[in-house]
């Protein structure tokens, strides 16, 4: 019985620290920032995609988010 307790335990843990998608706002105001780190870094066109996609999943990722696949 204490094994199945600990076991509902564990799981209910894994719950609650499993991120969750971000709201749109936030979501949207990752991809503003980097936007701007994208132009300050002169960031060219052809790498712009797969550093917004970088930029974006991190800024979410220190807020707690998941990453996204695609901007």
């Amino acid at each position: 019985m204490s094994f199945l307790i600990v076991a509902l335990f564990s799981l209910n843990a894994l719950a609650i620290n499993e991120p969750k998608d971000a709201p749109k706002d936030v979501l949207d105001e990752a991809i503003e920032l980097c936007k701007r780190y994208a132009s300050e870094d002169q960031i060219n066109p052809e790498e712009l995609e797969v550093y917004l996609l970088d930029c974006v999943n991190s800024e979410l990722e220190t807020q707690g988010y998941k990453p996204v696949e695609k901007i």
